[in-house]
């Protein structure tokens, strides 16, 4: 992990104002989170070169894409949840 970059992700209750839960996978910086509308389901993309596929129920990792390059800056389902471009 590069310098003091958090590798996690959160998610938060907004009525509560606290946190529901952490996810961890990703070993550089978690550059964006994207839910699948009407799931359980959410994208994110990373410095570690990554994207990855999480449950929000387990909070485990569903599936983790490797082909970049770089660092991924964003990455999001298509409408019909089936393709994630990045």
């Amino acid at each position: 992990m590069s310098g003091s970059m958090d590798a996690s992700i959160k998610l938060y209750d907004v009525n509560a104002e606290k946190s529901r839960q952490t996810y961890r996978g990703h070993t550089d910086s978690v550059n964006s989170v994207n839910f699948q509308p009407f799931t359980n389901f959410f994208v994110s993309a990373s410095a570690d070169k990554t994207i990855s596929v999480w449950d929000m129920r387990t909070g485990l990792t569903i599936q983790t894409f490797y082909g970049h390059l770089n660092s991924v800056n964003d990455a999001d389902f298509s409408i019909s949840g089936h393709l994630i471009s990045s």
